[in-house]
C-alpha cells in the first residue's frame, strides 16, 4: 500500500508491480475569466472599455488546475504573471479592438477590449500669474479633464512647450485619470 501511495505521489501509478504509468489528473479549466483595472477612477474597475494605454489584469477564477496559455490578438501588450491564471494586458497607444484569451486544457476564454484615445478636454481655470510689465510671458494654473471620462488616460503624458523651444525644454505632467 505504502509502494503504491509513494508512486501515485510522484505522478504515477504501478498496477501489480508492472509498468508505471503517469496519472493525468482531471483538470478543472475554471469557470470565468475576469478583468480588473489598475486605475481606481473611474470606479467601474471591472470595464473593458479601456483609454489607450491603460492596464488590467486578466484572471481565470477559479484558478485552473493545469496550465494556462495566453494569447493576445491585436495590438498592446501581455504579460503572463508567474502563477500563470493571471497575466496583465496593457492598451496600446492608439485605438483599437484587440482580444485576450486563456487557453486551459484546450478550452479558450476570451476578453474583447474597446481601446479609445482622448476625444476631447476642458479646462477650468484654477489661477492666475502676473508677470512684470515689458516681460513676454503669461501663466496659469489649470484644472484639465480629458474625455471620455469613462475610462482612464493615467498612463497618457500631455506636453506643453512654447513654439521657439525645442520639445525638451516642456514642461509635462502625468494624468492622475
Amino acid at each position: 500500500m505504502l509502494k503504491v501511495l509513494l508512486w501515485m505521489l510522484m505522478g504515477q501509478i504501478c498496477p501489480g508491480g508492472g509498468e508505471c504509468v503517469p496519472i493525468h489528473p482531471v483538470c478543472d479549466p475554471g469557470t470565468l475569466l475576469l478583468t480588473f483595472t489598475e486605475a481606481i477612477i473611474p470606479s467601474d474597475r471591472t470595464r473593458v472599455k479601456l483609454g489607450v494605454g491603460e492596464r488590467t489584469t486578466v484572471s481565470i477564477v477559479p484558478t485552473p488546475t493545469c496550465p494556462v496559455t495566453w494569447h493576445l490578438t491585436g495590438p498592446g501588450a501581455l504579460l503572463p504573471n508567474p502563477d500563470g491564471a493571471s497575466a496583465v494586458f496593457s492598451a496600446h497607444d492608439r485605438a483599437s479592438g484587440p482580444t485576450v484569451t486563456a487557453m486551459v486544457n484546450g478550452v479558450p476564454f476570451s476578453v474583447f477590449y474597446n481601446v479609445v484615445e482622448p476625444a476631447s478636454e476642458t479646462a477650468r481655470k484654477m489661477a492666475e500669474y502676473f508677470y512684470p510689465a515689458g516681460q513676454a510671458s503669461a501663466g496659469m494654473l489649470l484644472e484639465t479633464t480629458v474625455h471620455p471620462t469613462d475610462v482612464s488616460f493615467m498612463n497618457v503624458r500631455f506636453a506643453s512647450s512654447p513654439l521657439l523651444l525645442p520639445i525638451s525644454s516642456a514642461t509635462s505632467r502625468k494624468l492622475s485619470r
